[in-house]
């Protein structure tokens, strides 16, 4: 299954455009669906270097996957939650 998820407000407290707290169980949540087969998109509207703040977060839990925002765009990159 492909899911989208949301990172400021939902992995994080939405602070944008600082990142916020990590939000209880959201990267062990995550962590668990990826090894279940999962695909993640991190689905949000920062971009340039707000999203790479985001995904070098993200690369920290080891999480993979694309990036999505509300223009429907998908981002491609090396490492982080961006593959």
């Amino acid at each position: 299954m492909i899911i989208a998820v949301d990172f400021d407000g939902t992995i994080v407290e939405h602070r944008y455009p600082e990142i916020g707290r990590e939000k209880p169980f959201a990267f062990d949540t995550l962590k668990m669906l990826q090894k279940e087969g999962h695909r993640l998109i991190l689905w949000t509207v920062r971009e340039d270097k707000l999203l790479e703040e985001a995904v070098d977060l993200c690369g920290q839990y080891e999480l993979s996957g694309r990036t999505g925002g509300a223009s429907a765009f998908l981002a491609e990159a090396e490492g982080g939650c961006v593959h």
